[in-house]
């Protein structure tokens, strides 16, 4: 079910602009009776085409979706895997979050980050977050499970004043996104998936990463955090220290022993499906 294979009838999907006119690829499923807004922030290198099925599942429980590919990723615009600041990926999620509200001014909105949007959306609740009643991080990159070697934490450091455009390539091994082989093989097949990253991304993403732990005691908002036990690509104690450094007081933490890191794409999505819904349906209360 994942990937631009699946079908998106029903959906709409078009471009809407980042606050520097950066064009951004959007799609908008809205459900017929809807009980809340989210907004989902896909993960490094991926784009919104691979949470297709995610947007059904949470519509067919009454939650109007939107997604849309970061600036640099998919099919929107921007060099890709770069950013000038991290702050840019923050404006983009301002202006998804002003065109779903041109659609849905008045419903709760909830934000669902995974990996690297998990961490966009920490530092964005931190930051910008006041509209937000809610919000979910599906195996927050708040720390990575495996250490960057010396020689590229060094170039990526270096050629991020001079050369920031820089790519270099991420190592990123795809057979720890999922359990699911065939989730594996469209991954790797994805012409959509990056497999590089930039200089200049590489270091305003560490800085994004100590921004999401020393802002975290100012965020007040509801937040549920789900964990992959067997995450081989970012830290689980970084998401566990992460949620106890969150100043609200409705913060659960979710750890899921065995799973691989893309929760919505392990055999066992179902189950993780259910807990959102049935956290934010006890949230409407």
């Amino acid at each position: 079910m994942q990937g631009e294979g699946v079908s998106e009838l029903g959906l709409e999907t078009g471009y809407a602009s980042s606050g520097d006119g950066t064009q951004l690829l959007f799609r908008w499923h809205p459900a017929t009776e809807s009980k809340g807004l989210i907004l989902i922030v896909h993960g490094f290198g991926e784009h919104s085409g691979r949470y297709l099925h995610v947007m059904r599942a949470l519509n067919e429980s009454g939650y109007s979706c939107f997604a849309f590919d970061l600036r640099g990723h998919g099919r929107s615009g921007g060099a890709r895997a770069f950013v000038n600041r991290f702050s840019d990926y923050l404006d983009d999620v301002d202006a998804a979050i002003a065109w779903a509200r041109e659609r849905s001014p008045n419903l709760p909105l909830t934000l669902i980050g995974h990996s690297m949007g998990g961490l966009t959306v920490a530092n964005w609740i931190a930051d910008r977050g006041k509209e937000a009643h809610s919000f979910i991080l599906s195996s927050p990159a708040i720390g990575v499970a495996l250490p960057v070697p010396g020689w590229k934490d060094a170039l990526g450091r270096v050629m991020s004043r001079f050369i920031p455009k820089l790519a270099i390539p991420t190592g990123l091994d795809p057979t720890l996104v999922s359990r699911d082989p065939a989730v594996v093989s469209a991954y790797t097949g994805d012409r959509l998936v990056l497999t590089q990253a930039t200089a200049r991304w590489y270091v305003e993403f560490l800085g994004a990463q100590v921004n999401a732990l020393e802002s975290a005691h100012r965020v007040k908002t509801s937040a549920l955090i789900l964990q992959a036990g067997a995450d081989g690509l970012v830290d689980p104690e970084a998401s566990r220290r992460y949620a106890g450094l969150l100043g609200g007081k409705d913060v659960s933490f979710s750890h899921h022993e065995g799973l691989y890191h893309e929760l919505f794409n392990e055999p066992e999505q179902q189950a993780i499906f259910d807990e959102i819904v049935a956290w934010l349906d006890a949230r409407r209360a």
